[in-house]
């Protein structure tokens, strides 16, 4: 199979949440951290779960996303197996042990940094994803949009009310005795 069918991607405005070395600092004052709390400096890449609708397809998807760097990515085969992307750039440091800083502050500063560039990266991974999925797989053309459904109008015999004065029929009273006042009252006498 050379496309994908029933597949949604969405694609969401990046809001790059970089983190100021100032504000990491101030998290991990004294007074902020408990004395029996661990902290651990975290950045974990994306990962995406793919629901495929063959075998084929998800064996397609697993070679696009290795093709693209993406080591760690795997699938569980099933009748819809699933594809998960993964990628290995991650981040995971120790700074805080029972309450207390254990690195400097220019360390804390070091790794805000690398933290966000690998945020960065991460996107730029993303996007080159992104664009491989859409040259391997393509995705159908869209089904031609479907008119609204046509209402046939409702045969006058059909219509519930009816005016005594004419043979105008309405689907409501309220239409029909807006019918007899506008069309069928009598005009206003003039004064004597």
């Amino acid at each position: 199979m050379d496309t994908v069918s029933h597949c949604c991607f969405y694609v969401q405005q990046r809001n790059l949440m970089l983190l100021c070395a100032d504000e990491v600092l101030a998290s991990c004052s004294a007074e902020a951290i408990a004395p029996w709390e661990t902290v651990v400096y975290k950045f974990e890449p994306f990962v995406l779960h793919i629901r495929c609708e063959d075998l084929e397809a998800g064996q397609k998807l697993l070679r696009v996303a290795l093709e693209c760097g993406l080591k760690n990515s795997g699938m569980v085969p099933s009748r819809q197996p699933m594809v998960a992307i993964r990628s290995t750039h991650r981040l995971e440091i120790p700074i805080a042990l029972s309450g207390r800083l254990m690195v400097s502050h220019e360390y804390l500063t070091w790794i805000t940094t690398m933290a966000n560039e690998k945020l960065q990266e991460n996107f730029l991974r993303i996007d080159k994803l992104f664009a491989a999925i859409q040259a391997a797989l393509p995705l159908p053309p869209p089904p031609p949009p479907t008119p609204p459904p046509t209402q046939d109008p409702v045969p006058l015999a059909d219509l519930p009310h009816a005016c005594t004065v004419c043979p105008e029929r309405f689907s409501s009273r309220n239409k029909l005795f807006t019918h007899l006042h506008a069309v069928h009252a009598p005009p206003p006498s003039a004064p004597s």
